[in-house]
């Protein structure tokens, strides 16, 4: 049990080194970067409190090494509360998918943690949802478009300053690429 301990200390203390460079975008995003900024500060000075313990973390005889853990994974426990909640906050705060997909993706250790991935997880479902919308929406622009723009239509959905082949490639690798 005490090597299980020693695992999930170790585990945390590299999911919540993420944190160290993080920033978050969108219109809260310097106030939001500042909060996880003081989590990571509030998870350091817990992790070098249970360092500085004076006794040999892996002798079982030590009954102390039980109180200290609990005391550490409690704050833990809180931290995590915390930043579930501000990472719900952050991404209602983006706007576009693809910032909400940038801020899984930098978090994206943390969401093993079962409080944060509870409070991430609608979140998440919302992701997807709105990705399948976005996809189908340009499924239906390009069938609805792809014989204006093989005819060289005038309302077909290309710039007019370009040729009509290059504006015919362009508008098929920008549709690619919003997929």
């Amino acid at each position: 049990e005490r090597c299980r301990d020693a695992l999930d200390f170790t585990r945390t203390v590299m999911q919540y080194t993420k944190l160290e460079r993080v920033d978050i975008g969108g219109t809260k995003g310097k106030t939001l970067s500042n909060c996880v900024i003081a989590i990571y500060e509030e998870f350091n000075r817990a992790v070098e409190e249970f360092k500085s313990v004076t006794y040999d973390i892996m002798d079982v005889d030590q009954s102390e090494f039980d109180h200290d853990f609990f005391v550490f994974r409690s704050a833990v426990k809180g931290l995590d509360r915390r930043l579930g909640s501000l990472l719900s906050t952050a991404c209602d705060d983006q706007d576009t998918m693809q910032l909400k997909l940038k801020l899984f993706d930098n978090f994206e250790g943390l969401y093993e943690r079962p409080i944060i991935q509870a409070e991430m997880e609608v979140k998440h479902k919302a992701l997807i949802n709105m990705y399948a919308e976005d996809l189908t929406r340009v499924e239906t622009q390009f069938l609805e478009n792809r014989e204006k723009v093989d005819q060289c239509f005038d309302d077909a959905p290309i710039y007019s300053n370009l040729p009509p082949v290059a504006g015919a490639i362009y508008w098929a690798r920008s549709a690619r690429n919003r997929i």
